[in-house]
């Protein structure tokens, strides 16, 4: 499978667009959870459920690393922050369909132990978010300080003087 999001699959050139990528999980989820909530037939559409389960997870943790990888692009935050979003999303439905498991539509262990492990991931991963989002605050707020001695400068006499000429 090409998920065109991964970085080994891109050269460095190439443009994310991340606020589309993220709408297109938001939408997949929510179609995961409108499939949790009917009564479907578990041959018809077992595998392939499983088969997007597997893949929204493995496409948030590639975006994930991406943007963890990447602190220099631009909207980073609010490209985490939307990604957080969709992630607690994820963790929800995860819980979901592990608790939908009956017996009109059981998982298989290799499917309850995929699913387990990723809803363990996308939760350490919201919480790594939500601590970069706040020491990148952190970073930002420090960065709006002026010293003294930056302030001493920009306001120097003969500064402007000397440019003008």
């Amino acid at each position: 499978m090409d998920l065109r999001g991964s970085s080994e699959n891109r050269d460095m050139t190439e443009n994310v667009n991340y606020e589309d990528n993220l709408f297109f999980i938001s939408r997949t989820i929510d179609l995961l959870n409108q499939g949790a909530a009917l009564n479907l037939d578990r041959d018809l559409f077992y595998e392939k459920t499983m088969e997007f389960l597997l893949f929204t997870d493995k496409t948030l943790q590639n975006i994930f690393r991406d943007l963890t990888e990447n602190s220099y692009l631009i909207n980073r935050n609010l490209y985490l922050h939307s990604l957080m979003k969709k992630k607690r999303k994820f963790v929800d439905l995860l819980s979901t369909w592990m608790e939908r498991s009956r017996p009109d539509w059981p998982l298989t262990e290799e499917h309850r132990i995929s699913l387990q492990r990723a809803l363990e991931i996308h939760r350490s991963d919201i919480d790594d978010i939500r601590n970069t989002l706040s020491l990148s605050d952190n970073r930002e707020e420090d960065r709006e300080i002026i010293s003294r001695d930056e302030m001493n400068f920009l306001m120097a006499p003969g500064l402007l003087d000397e440019e003008e000429e």
